[in-house]
């Protein structure tokens, strides 16, 4: 059978939030369906439409979730057409709400009257914290012990030096935004697809007085959730000798 389907947030009003609200769900043979990251939900109940055709007539039409032995997690709704028509349209729920923050595969299978099956896979993605962030002023093996490059207080991050060399680890099962803005610069500006990312943070002090500078990082993913880093950062200069 020719399969088509597509994909949705129903209740958005609840305090859903979707990435990409509708989308079209490739159903060749051997094709991997959507990427996890063209659908990512924090709750809500994710509607799939489902189209099967074929000129034999439509069997059944069936959806399993992956990995999850939930029975409420996935149903059907309102039933499908009569098996035997030529087409058929079935509509599934998926209540992402008890699900656990991970990518999910729903594969849906089609039937003919004449045994043949075909089967595409609709990914999505489960998300309800923020992404972790991470600073850190490593030392440098090239400078002489118990010269670090930056000390941490209650206060911020404190250095001496004309320059400062972090590290920012950011992580997230979504895809996100890294940032780091240092007075107007942005020495840290990526799109990361979700995972751990690492990015070294270049901060030029020389011509900075002594003195208070706002230094914040933050991690956005495409839901919005947020995580912020808003240290300052303290410029000491060594006194005359």
């Amino acid at each position: 059978p020719a399969l088509e389907a597509s994909a949705l947030i129903d209740n958005e009003a609840d305090e859903s939030r979707v990435h990409q609200r509708d989308l079209p769900l490739s159903a060749e043979a051997e094709a991997p369906g959507f990427e996890p990251s063209e659908m990512t939900v924090a709750r809500g109940t994710i509607v799939l439409r489902v189209r099967a055709s074929d000129l034999a007539g439509v069997a059944a039409v069936e959806a399993e979730l992956e990995g999850v032995v939930d029975p409420t997690a996935l149903q059907p709704v309102d039933g499908p057409a009569a098996a035997g028509s030529g087409q058929q349209v079935t509509y599934f729920r998926v209540a992402t709400d008890t699900l656990p923050e991970r990518v999910h595969r729903l594969w849906v299978t089609a039937e003919d009257q004449l045994g043949n099956r075909r089967q595409a896979r609709f990914a999505f993605r489960v998300d309800r914290t923020p992404p972790a962030l991470q600073v850190r002023f490593p030392a440098d093996p090239q400078r002489p012990e118990g010269d670090e490059m930056a000390q941490r207080t209650a206060d911020g991050w404190y250095t001496r030096h004309d320059e400062l060399i972090g590290l920012v680890t950011a992580s997230d099962h979504s895809p996100y935004t890294l940032t780091a803005t240092f007075q107007i610069a942005t020495p840290i500006e990526v799109e990361a697809l979700g995972g751990v990312t690492t990015e070294p943070l270049d901060l030029a002090l020389a011509d900075f007085q002594e003195g208070r500078y706002p230094l914040i990082i933050e991690a956005v993913d495409v839901l919005g959730h947020r995580t912020a880093i808003g240290d300052p950062l303290w410029g000491e200069r060594p006194p005359p000798t």
